[in-house]
């Protein structure tokens, strides 16, 4: 009993500790080689998080970083949504001539941070960009 409880215990306390953000969007024909950031929903925020940090990533050419920004948060745990636009260093998806077909794959990362700058949880959401995807 007693080595069920600990275990129990140290389960709990293990998972408080790495909390995962979710995070989704729905690409639109739209965001195609734009500077406006789609509107992001983010989950899961844990208590004392002061900023939501974000970053997009294309793996399908190098790992090429179109950037994000950081949002102030004020609201308590729970979920939020970004606005579209919000982030002003973020360049859109640009697949080129790939858009028409297969298109690529782009991961947007975001980070909860506290008021002293650490980091409370992260998260990270995958999605493909092309004609067929975007809406």
């Amino acid at each position: 009993m007693k080595a069920t409880l600990a275990i129990l215990l140290a389960a709990f306390s293990f998972s408080s500790f790495a909390q995962q953000l979710t995070v989704d969007w729905t690409w639109k024909k739209d965001h195609l080689c734009k500077p406006d950031s789609p509107e992001l929903a983010v989950g899961n925020i844990p208590d004392g998080t002061r900023k939501l940090e974000v970053n997009m990533r294309d793996l399908d050419y190098q790992n090429f970083d179109h950037g994000g920004g950081t949002v102030d948060y004020t609201g308590g745990p729970g979920k939020t949504t970004i606005v579209a636009g919000t982030l002003k260093q973020y360049v859109g998806p640009c697949p080129g001539s790939a858009f028409h077909g297969f298109g690529h794959d782009y991961v947007i990362y975001v980070t909860a941070l506290g008021a002293d700058g650490a980091k409370l949880a992260s998260g990270n959401n995958k999605k493909t960009f092309s004609s067929t995807t975007a809406k």
